[in-house]
């Protein structure tokens, strides 16, 4: 027999039904454990003050399909916090380095190595920074803290080390125009799931965040070249 077990979180009152399934308010809960080897249902009593522990084992059929959405579920959030974070600091962050290193230096191995530091010191830096905001909240769990924390380093750290890539593969003026093309794309595609979750104007959720990526590429340009004239790199 295969077990699953999803922890509920809520209060219970201390009524209990004529079965002997606790309530909580007009809600009977049940919990149930199902034998694989027979097709009837063995009910069980686990739960404490605080929280139902609802156990349950499914035939192979149904086990990949429930671990699936339970994971969905617990990860959701996290996922959330990680993605709409990481991506669009990881690129806004990592095409500045990239323009403005070229415009200083145009040296393939000073942008790698940029890159790298942003990837590593910078994604580190931005999960702390997740971590200390989620723990100012009182209502958060620890294990959602955590969850959210690896969540932002991951993305971060994939969103940035991922335009070394074009870096290796052509020259860099090339390099950093393929990196700024795809960097625009992914600000765009998450701007859009934004604005149809939040149910706002695509068009101008859109056009803000591409409008702030493109005046850092702007400004960190003119700025290497500002100070590549005046110390003659």
């Amino acid at each position: 027999m295969v077990v699953i077990a999803l922890n509920r979180s809520c209060y219970l009152s201390s009524s209990v039904s004529s079965r002997g399934t606790p309530y909580l308010g007009k809600k009977r809960i049940k919990i149930v454990i199902w034998q694989s080897s027979t097709t009837l249902p063995i009910r069980t009593s686990l739960y404490t003050e605080k929280s139902i522990l609802s156990i349950w084992s499914f035939s192979s059929i149904h086990l990949n399909t429930f671990i699936f959405k339970i994971l969905r579920a617990t990860m959701r959030r996290a996922f959330k916090i990680g993605i709409s974070f990481g991506l669009p600091s990881g690129i806004v962050t990592t095409l500045g380095l990239m323009v403005g290193l070229n415009s200083i230096t145009h040296s393939s191995l000073v942008v790698i190595g940029g890159i790298l530091t942003i990837a590593l010191a910078d994604s580190f830096s931005d999960a702390m920074g997740i971590h200390f905001t989620q723990e100012s909240e009182n209502h958060i769990s620890h294990q959602d803290i955590w969850k959210a924390t690896l969540c932002t380093l991951l993305f971060k750290f994939l969103f940035s080390s991922i335009f070394i890539i074009p870096v290796l593969l052509f020259n860099l003026d090339k390099a950093v125009l393929i990196s700024v093309v795809t960097g625009l794309f992914l600000i765009f595609s998450l701007s859009l799931i934004i604005a149809r979750q939040r149910k706002d104007n695509p068009i101008k959720v859109i056009g803000e965040h591409i409008l702030i990526t493109i005046g850092v590429i702007l400004i960190t340009h003119y700025v290497g070249i500002i100070i590549s004239n005046i110390f003659g790199y």
